[in-house]
């Protein structure tokens, strides 16, 4: 399967990325893997704090997770909004700062992408 990956961090994409992105989709069939990328994992304290108990734990990375999955929606809602019309999906990917570019890129070859777009306000 073939994909194109976006990347974004903190930066709200331009609407040439849009652009760029819809022809090519478009011109090489594939699908859209959005890749938000979120600068602290506040999934850590669920994971270490040993005073709270193994349900808690779980219930508190799952609702990070929640809420980060939910943030990453709304990054990548006027791009999901552009390209519906032309039948073409997007889905979203988490992944917490530091292992942030391995982790993309790992992603990126298990998908067999064949194109990463930056945003062109990248910083």
């Amino acid at each position: 399967m073939s994909c194109v990956a976006y990347f974004i961090g903190k930066n709200i994409p331009k609407y040439s990325d849009y652009d760029f992105i819809l022809k090519y989709a478009q011109a090489n069939q594939v699908q859209i893997l959005g890749f938000y990328v979120c600068p602290i994992d506040l999934q850590h304290y669920g994971r270490v704090d040993t005073l709270i108990t193994a349900g808690a734990a779980y219930d508190f990375i799952k609702y990070v997770e929640k809420q980060d999955m939910t943030t990453a929606q709304e990054v990548f809602k006027p791009l999901i909004d552009f390209l519906e019309p032309h039948s073409i999906s997007v889905s979203i990917q988490v992944i917490y700062g530091d292992k942030g570019v391995k982790e993309c890129l790992t992603k990126l070859k298990e998908n067999y992408a064949k194109l990463l777009v930056l945003p062109s306000n990248l910083k």
